[in-house]
C-alpha cells in the first residue's frame, strides 16, 4: 500500500467476476512441456478451479457509498482516522428487523477479506421461521469496547418497544458478556453445533472409537432431554456409564454442563420462545 495513502473497505460479493479456468503445466527436465506434472496428451483438459464466480454485479469501495445504494451504516474511527468497526444493513432488512426482533442468531467467520476483520453477520427470523440477514459488521478486535459499540448501534435500528426475546450465539465471552448489558432481558442461547465441535475436539481423543460413539450418542441425547427431572436422571446414568473416563466426564462438566446448561440443554431452552432456532448454522 502507497504510504499517506488510507485504507478502504471494499464490498463485493464472493460470486463477482468471471469464472475462469486453468491448465496447470509444468516443464520436465529435458525442456517437454507437462501438464498438471504429467506428460502432454493429445488433448487438453482444463483443471476446474472450483470457483463460484458468475459476474454478480454487486460491489461497493467505500463506506460513503453504502448509503447511496440504499444501506444505513455505522463505523468508527482510529487516532489514524481510517475505519475500524462498521455495522451496516440494508433498508428493507432494517424493515425485517423491526417486523421480527424477537430472536437473532449471532456469528462471526473470519479470514473473508484481506483486512483480516471478523466479520460478524446477524440473522433475524420471521413468524414463518424464515431467516433474513438483518445486519453486518466488520470489528477490529474481539473485544468488549468493539461488541458493545456494535451491539449499541444495532439497538438504535430497532423500535424502542421492540420484544428481542432470544440471541443464539457461540461461546464468545466477550460478546455474551455485552450481550447482558445491552440487551438485559432477552435470553442468550449458545449453539449446539459449536458445542458438538468442542466437545469432539477435547473428548474424542480421551477414548476409542467404539466409547466415543456411545458416549456422543449419550451426549446428543443429554441436550435433546426436555425436562429438567430427565436431565438430572440421564446425567448421573452418563457418569455411571463412563466412570473410567473420568477425563471426559469433568470436560463437559465443568466447561458446559455446569455454567451453560440453561442456555443449551431443552428442558431450560423449550421455555423460551426461540422459533426452534438452537444452532447458528442455517
Amino acid at each position: 500500500m502507497a504510504k499517506n495513502r488510507r485504507p478502504r473497505i471494499r464490498f463485493a460479493c464472493e460470486w463477482i467476476g468471471k469464472y475462469r479456468s486453468f491448465i496447470n503445466k509444468a516443464k520436465d527436465k529435458r525442456g517437454n512441456v507437462k501438464e498438471n506434472g504429467k506428460e502432454p496428451k493429445a488433448k487438453k483438459m482444463a483443471c476446474v478451479t472450483g470457483t463460484k464466480k458468475c459476474e454478480c454485479p454487486f460491489e461497493l469501495r467505500c463506506v460513503k457509498g453504502l448509503e447511496d445504494k440504499g444501506y444505513i451504516e455505522f463505523h468508527q474511527k482510529d487516532d489514524n482516522d481510517c475505519v475500524k468497526d462498521l455495522l451496516w444493513s440494508h433498508l428493507t432488512s432494517g424493515n425485517m428487523l423491526r417486523a421480527f426482533p424477537q430472536v437473532l442468531l449471532m456469528d462471526c467467520t473470519y479470514r473473508t477479506n484481506r483486512y483480516r476483520f471478523p466479520l460478524l453477520q446477524i440473522v433475524g427470523v420471521t413468524s414463518t421461521e424464515k431467516t433474513f440477514s438483518a445486519a453486518f459488521a466488520f470489528i477490529d478486535r474481539k473485544k468488549e469496547e468493539n461488541y458493545t459499540w456494535m451491539l449499541k448501534n444495532l439497538k438504535s435500528m430497532m423500535d424502542l418497544d421492540a420484544l428481542l426475546n432470544v440471541i443464539l450465539t457461540d461461546r464468545e465471552l466477550a460478546l455474551v458478556n455485552v450481550i447482558t448489558r445491552v440487551f438485559p432481558t432477552a435470553n442468550h442461547l449458545l449453539c449446539w453445533c459449536h458445542i458438538g465441535q468442542n466437545v469432539f475436539a477435547k473428548c474424542r481423543k480421551m477414548s476409542d472409537e467404539v466409547t466415543w460413539a456411545l458416549f456422543k450418542h449419550a451426549w446428543d441425547s443429554l441436550m435433546y432431554l426436555s425436562t429438567i427431572s430427565l436431565y438430572e436422571q440421564t446425567l448421573c446414568k452418563l457418569k455411571r456409564d463412563f466412570v473410567l473416563y473420568p477425563s471426559t466426564i469433568q470436560y463437559v462438566k465443568t466447561n458446559w454442563l455446569v455454567p451453560y446448561r440453561q442456555t443449551f440443554v431443552s428442558g431450560w431452552t423449550n421455555n423460551v420462545m426461540q422459533f426452534g432456532n438452537l444452532t447458528s448454522n442455517r
